[in-house]
């Protein structure tokens, strides 16, 4: 939603929103107030059952495997060239 403000003279610098004109005052204090989320839709709420297929997903693709000789090699150049 794009809101529209008249063209008008401001005074010079203003220290704060109570100094800038009418319309430009509500524009600020309704644009600067927090916004809150209370809530969301969760379309499949079985966590434990999302982490255990992407779990199975992990191993069968041997993407768990990669990662483990990414550790492993890691470990290994660490121990070489640091210290």
């Amino acid at each position: 939603m794009t809101q529209v403000i008249p063209k008008m003279e401001l005074t010079p610098v203003a220290s704060n929103h109570t100094e800038l004109p009418q319309e430009l005052r509500h524009s600020f204090l309704q644009q600067s107030q927090p916004q809150m989320i209370i809530a969301q839709q969760v379309n499949d709420p079985d966590i434990m059952g999302q982490i255990a297929t992407n779990w199975k997903h992990f191993v069968s693709t041997g993407q768990v495997w990669a990662l483990l000789v990414g550790l492993v090699l890691g470990f290994v150049f660490r121990g070489i060239i640091g210290r």
